[in-house]
């Protein structure tokens, strides 16, 4: 079977309404987030690095499909990492084909006689002098050929799903006669049975795929894992690179009290990051909005509201261990080679709040989204930490000079 594969990546230089992957047959389309790359262009990037970055996205959409409208034909988490293991080895060494010699006790296939001679006892029949049991070179020939064929299934489902990614367009489609659950526990049997490392692994990664299937094993003709709501996933990446704190313990709460007596909870206000470094705390609010990128669209009065509320609650009820309270939104932005991951644009004022406590301005930072995503905005997560602080300090140090 030869796959044509037909690829196109969208680089949209405003707001998407679909970010991921998407493929129908041989068609495949990866939209990108807004300016992913500098000015939505792809110059001096190759495809190879086009292709990694939509693997890193495609990661990121596949880890939080749970929490926030991400769409695929699953319920459990795509085994992204084992279809492209499945893809390498089969790029290395083919399909998998049992190379291991068994030798049981009986009296089918080719006798083995020097291992009958050695491990077997002499009794006498009538007139003869026989072994009690031969050993033959007898292979599993049946398990073995199921798991070869579970292999080259795995293989085929791999090549359908990210075959492009290898640019594999040739594979051959199997016929395999079991279902899913007999498959899984075939090979679920094989590797308690294995002590090689290369075979459990390989096992391992087609338990992980065969898990990962809620349908009849062929019936899908379009794979797909994006989302309408990256905003959901841009603030998940920021509470991973900053975030310190559990933010249910610093939820802002109120009460009904109705005719005197009954108490209503009101619904909960919810920080997005905590983050705390010494004894400052850093209320932080992502917001995917288009101001690094266009600069247009910075938050307005409600969120800058929301922002000195959280911290008016953290200050009453958290107080005893804390020097200072910073409020900050963190925006995307791409950055130039002569430019850092984290830049700070400026703050807002607001009109009703003027005792002069820091957190009633709310600083602007841009983030670099695919640094973001790379975990490589620094060393580590304190690095990355340390450097967001830093940047509102230095501020804060500017304006009192």
């Amino acid at each position: 079977m030869k796959v044509n594969w037909k690829i196109n990546y969208i680089f949209p230089t405003e707001k998407p309404e679909h970010i991921g992957l998407k493929i129908k047959n041989e068609n495949v389309e990866f939209i990108f987030p807004q300016n992913f790359y500098s000015n939505g262009g792809t110059v001096n990037v190759t495809e190879e690095e086009i292709k990694e970055d939509i693997m890193l996205i495609c990661r990121y959409l596949n880890k939080y499909k749970e929490a926030k409208h991400v769409n695929d034909f699953g319920k459990e988490q795509i085994p992204i990492e084992s279809y492209l293991w499945i893809l390498r080895n089969y790029i290395i060494n083919g399909y998998y084909i049992e190379k291991q010699n068994e030798n049981p006790k009986g009296r089918d296939g080719k006798i083995n006689w020097k291992k009958t001679i050695k491990n077997n006892e002499l009794y006498l029949d009538e007139d003869n002098i026989v072994y009690k049991q031969f050993i033959t070179n007898k292979r599993k020939n049946n398990i073995n050929n199921i798991i070869t064929e579970i292999n080259k299934w795995c293989v085929y489902d791999a090549v359908k799903k990210f075959g492009w990614y290898y640019n594999i367009i040739n594979i051959e489609k199997p016929v395999i006669n079991i279902d899913n659950e007999t498959c899984l526990r075939i090979l679920k049997e094989e590797l308690s049975k294995t002590f090689l490392d290369s075979k459990k692994i390989l096992l391992q990664n087609m338990i992980n795929i065969f898990s990962g299937l809620d349908q009849n094993i062929y019936s899908t003709q379009e794979f797909e894992i994006s989302t309408p709501d990256f905003d959901s996933i841009f603030e998940k990446l920021v509470d991973e690179a900053f975030g310190t704190e559990d933010v249910n313990k610093y939820l802002p709460r109120a009460e009904w009290i109705i005719n005197n007596r009954e108490t209503i909870q009101a619904s909960h206000l919810t920080p997005d990051t905590i983050m705390k470094y010494g004894k400052n705390i850093y209320v932080i609010d992502a917001k995917n909005y288009t101001y690094g990128y266009t600069g247009i669209g910075l938050p307005q009065t409600a969120d800058i509201n929301k922002q000195i509320t959280y911290a008016e609650n953290i200050e009453i009820n958290f107080s005893d261990d804390i020097d200072n309270i910073y409020n900050i939104f963190i925006l995307p932005y791409c950055c130039n080679k002569e430019e850092l991951p984290i830049k700070y644009v400026g703050f807002s004022k607001s009109t009703w709040k003027k005792s002069g406590k820091k957190y009633e301005n709310v600083h602007v930072v841009l983030v670099d989204l695919k640094k973001l995503l790379n975990h490589n905005l620094f060393e580590n997560k304190r690095k990355n930490i340390e450097k967001l602080s830093n940047c509102i300090l230095i501020q804060e140090e500017k304006w009192r000079n």
